[in-house]
C-alpha cells in the first residue's frame, strides 16, 4: 500500500476541503477591508463636521464679541430706545405724508404733466395743491 498522506493529499476531497478553507479566508479579508473603508468614510465624515462646528463656533463667539461690545450697545440704544449721547443733536425727518407707494407715483406723474411755468409759480408762491 502506498503512502496514505500522499493519497490524501492528491485526493479530490483534500482539494474540495482547502478551496473552501481558501475561500473563507478570502471572504473574511473582503469583509475587513469593507468594514475598514466604512470606518474611514465614517471618520473623514466626523472630521468634516467637526470642521463646520468649529467655523460656526468661530462665528458664534465673534457674534457674542460683538453683542457684548459697547458699540453694540449703543447701537441698540440708538435705534431701538431713541436715546442720544449728550452734546448730539437729534434729527427727525418726516416721511411723506402718505406711505401708499402707488399715490407717491400718481403725484409724481401729475408733476410731470404740469408746466414748467405752473411749477415754478407753485415753488416760489408756496401752492402745493
Amino acid at each position: 500500500m502506498g503512502n496514505p498522506i500522499k493519497k490524501l493529499i492528491n485526493s479530490k476531497i483534500f482539494l474540495l476541503v482547502l478551496v473552501g478553507i481558501l475561500v473563507l479566508i478570502v471572504l473574511g479579508c473582503v469583509r475587513l477591508y469593507y468594514e475598514d473603508y466604512q470606518v474611514n468614510e465614517q471618520i473623514n465624515k466626523l472630521n468634516e463636521e467637526s470642521d463646520n462646528l468649529e467655523a460656526k463656533k468661530l462665528k458664534l463667539l465673534d457674534v457674542l464679541s460683538y453683542v457684548q461690545s459697547k458699540a453694540y450697545v449703543e447701537e441698540k440704544a440708538r435705534t431701538e430706545l431713541g436715546l442720544i449721547k449728550p452734546g448730539e443733536k437729534e434729527a427727525i425727518i418726516n416721511s411723506p405724508e402718505t406711505t401708499d407707494i402707488g399715490q407717491v407715483e400718481n403725484k409724481v406723474i401729475e408733476l410731470e404733466q404740469i408746466s414748467n411755468p405752473v411749477k415754478w409759480w407753485r415753488y416760489f408762491f408756496n401752492n402745493n395743491d
